[in-house]
């Protein structure tokens, strides 16, 4: 049963690829030179942003970069759906809760994480960290009210 499983998500991860990056059975290739990095008001000073698949403002997949310049925190907060974020450069300190002074946990280069939809949580870049985030649009991001 559970290889019937394994195979059922491979195939439907094969189908679901192509049509998610809006192909035709082309593949798509980004090189990093490729990337075109946007600042985005929302992610604070200096943050950007790529798109390197989909648009994450509408409804179906998305896979962005974000860039965060050393020191960027991002106060309590939580998304509407499941973001899964692998750490491709710099240390992300990631923490959970309302306390953005609370514990964090380090997640470095190669580190893979998946933020369930509304779990509250914070962090904060060290050194320029680069994270690739994927998910299913649109991406809404909520701030926690800390009184």
């Amino acid at each position: 049963m559970r290889a019937r499983l394994t195979s059922l998500f491979f195939v439907a991860a094969l189908v679901a690829v192509p049509a998610a990056a809006g192909t035709s059975g082309a593949p798509t290739v980004i090189t990093p030179s490729q990337l075109k990095w946007v600042a985005n008001n929302h992610l604070g000073p200096g943050a950007r942003m790529a798109v390197l698949a989909g648009d994450p403002s509408k409804a179906g997949f998305y896979t962005i970069r974000v860039m965060i310049p050393d020191g960027i925190s991002f106060p309590p907060h939580f998304s509407d759906g499941t973001e899964y974020i692998t750490v491709l450069q710099g240390a992300y300190l990631l923490g959970l809760g309302d306390d953005a002074n609370g514990r964090t946990m380090t997640l470095t280069p190669g580190t893979f994480a998946v933020m369930p939809a509304g779990v509250h949580h914070f962090a904060r870049g060290r050194g320029v960290t680069i994270l690739q985030v994927t998910g299913m649009g649109p991406m809404k991001v909520t701030m926690v009210k800390v009184p």
